[in-house]
């Protein structure tokens, strides 16, 4: 296929750059083997490589440390590719060498006449790849066509408006927990084998794992995943590299349980792992392209709380606790902390920063940090690096300095919360962001919401800065007028680099936004927003007909997974009776949690 061969003078100034030296450091057999062969110009290695080779070269991360180091530039992109496209005519490559291709941006390949002529090499190997599923050669299909030439994925391309308005809704249960599908920064939903698995809570506070078919039919419950010490206890999942499933139970104050399943369908095969965090609460757990569980949670071990992190490398053990970030306030603080995934394997991590200054003001915004060696050090985006435990009020924040005193309550105001029908606004004002999202440019997404406005914006990190790209609230009051946003949201994409958020939002009814609470407001139903992969706005829709009697809140979204692309995600959400946030006294507290009920739906793409 002299097509696809490399230049030698592509080698020559890969050498200059230092790659070689980047490529002799890996100690496993199999990574040195397949650096030699790239870096002589054997981008045919791919084609006769054997499945036992391929074994041992995916144990030993080869994969991984080759294409994290052929993405930096056009030339060692092509390299790569040059290699993997020869690896699609092989049968026991080809599925190896389109998983590989998913994680890589082929942008590049566009600028010159070399590279296109190389990306049409690739479409026309795609559709005769042996071993690769029809979702990833559409996807791959659909990623390598240069412009101009327009590729529609097998199964027809979906416009944004079939996606407002063709939807799939399934009653999963209806005895859920007052906050069966909270928070955002946990993962309900993950894919295995054509099916979603996802889990909610149930009453009387139970973790529940539920499985159906991607078309929403055969909806049911598999089994009892733990028993949490209350309604803050969502269950976080990940998909490992190798298909495992991976559940930490959640806690509130307490110990994780970190429990894995070599096959979800069988129930009895869930086994305990580990104990994590002294007291924790709210975990965010993914697993990175090499098989690494990366997790964070919210620690009350010490006060200030703190924001700490773990990891699970393969076959190893989990790493002692990492305290990354100490809050800049005494006593309650929720991060909403989230970690995202990158192509290239870095590890994003946003989380609130709430921090009381001066006179007593409280202020709310929010920070990134990203770690490039799996989660060992820290910097955050300018490049200034972490020495944990930071002091939250010293990061740098998403937001500009511009709009510090419109996320400013003066001191004055914020004391004289007590003992009103808004008293915990000092709490959910702190839940101002969905879940991060990484795209196929490694540009981290999140939605950052001003809980003072009852507004939110779409915000992008990119050369080294976070800006927003969409006013939310223009978007909210143009399908619904009179409505704000309420506390957090939840964020995914779709393949073909379409961005979705779900909103709270809520109706003002003439009422000022620090008025009144839009958290657990009977009033709350859900919004969907959906934007292009520069973030623009595309359209929105109620997830649901609006109920004044009943909240529909809570959205899970599932979340992107680099190591495991679906064409569009589902959602999770609660929707009932919910209870209200201020109580006259605790005999109508305990009154209105007995009233509490809620239903657990799935809503899918059809």
């Amino acid at each position: 296929m002299p097509q696809l061969r490399v230049r030698r003078t592509w080698l020559g100034w890969l050498a200059l750059a230092g790659t070689w030296g980047c490529l002799g450091q890996a100690k496993e057999a199999g990574a040195e083997a397949l650096s030699r062969a790239l870096l002589s110009g054997d981008a045919s290695w791919f084609e006769r490589v054997s499945k036992p080779e391929l074994v041992r070269l995916n144990q030993g991360g080869a994969f991984s440390r080759i294409q994290e180091l052929c993405v930096a530039n056009g030339d060692k992109a092509a390299l790569y590719l040059a290699a993997l496209g020869g690896g699609l005519k092989n049968r026991d490559a080809a599925p190896v060498a389109a998983r590989e291709l998913l994680y890589l941006d082929p942008s590049p390949l566009f600028a010159t006449a070399q590279g296109q002529a190389l990306a049409r090499s690739i479409l026309e190997a795609i559709p005769k790849a042996p071993g690769v599923d029809e979702r990833t050669r559409d996807e791959l299909l659909a990623r390598f066509a240069p412009p101009g030439m327009p590729v529609t994925p097998q199964g027809g391309a979906v416009s944004w408006r079939q996606l407002l308005d063709d939807r799939r809704q399934v009653r999963v249960s209806a005895i859920g927990e007052r906050r069966a599908t909270a928070y955002t920064m946990t993962n309900l939903i993950v894919r295995h084998k054509h099916r979603l698995l996802f889990t909610w809570q149930d009453q009387p506070i139970t973790n529940a794992l539920g499985r159906c078919d991607e078309d929403g039919s055969q909806a049911r419950v598999l089994c009892v995943l733990g028993l949490p010490s209350d309604d803050h206890g969502n269950a976080a999942l990940a998909l490992d590299t190798q298909g495992r499933l991976h559940a930490l139970i959640g806690a509130h104050h307490g110990p994780l349980l970190h429990r894995v399943c070599d096959d979800p369908e069988k129930p009895h095969a869930w086994r305990d792992v580990a104990e994590l965090g002294a007291k924790a609460t709210h975990p965010s757990l993914v697993c990175d392209r090499r098989g690494t569980l990366h997790l964070t949670y919210r620690s009350s071990v010490n006060n200030p709380w703190t924001l700490d992190y773990q990891r699970l490398e393969p076959n190893g053990a989990w790493s002692e606790p990492v305290s990354l970030v100490r809050a800049a306030k005494t006593w309650y603080v929720s991060w909403t902390n989230t970690l995202a995934v990158a192509p290239d394997n870095t590890l994003h991590l946003v989380f609130s920063v709430n921090r009381v200054q001066g006179r007593g003001d409280a202020y709310f915004g929010a920070a990134h940090l990203f770690s490039t060696d799996a989660g060992r050090t820290w910097q955050q985006y300018e490049g200034s690096p972490l020495k944990p435990p930071a002091d939250a009020g010293s990061l740098k924040t998403l937001e500009p300095a511009a709009e510090a005193a419109a996320r400013t309550m003066p001191g004055e105001r914020y004391a004289r919360l007590k003992g009103t029908p808004v008293e915990k606004l000092g709490t959910t004002l702190q839940m101002l962001l969905s879940n991060a999202v990484v795209d196929a440019q490694g540009r981290p997404w999140v939605v950052l919401h001003n809980g003072l406005a009852k507004s939110a914006e779409l915000y992008c990190a990119e050369h080294g800065r976070w800006a927003a790209r969409s006013d939310l609230l223009k978007a909210v009051q143009a399908v619904l007028p009179g409505w704000a946003i309420s506390e957090q949201s939840a964020l995914s994409r779709h393949s073909d680099g379409t961005l979705e958020a779900v909103l709270m939002v809520v109706p003002l009814k003439g009422r000022a936004p620090l008025e009144f609470m839009g958290w657990q407001s009977n009033d709350l139903e859900l919004l969907r927003v959906l934007f292009d992969a520069e973030g623009r706005t595309l359209g929105a829709k109620l997830v649901r007909p609006a109920d004044p009697e009943k909240a529909t809140w809570l959205p899970s979204l599932e979340k992107w997974d680099w190591n495991h692309p679906f064409d569009h995600p589902a959602l999770l959400y609660s929707t009932g009776v919910s209870e209200s946030a201020y109580y006259e006294s605790r005999e109508r507290k305990k009154k209105a949690k007995a009233a509490a009920s809620m239903e657990v739906w799935l809503d899918l793409a059809r």
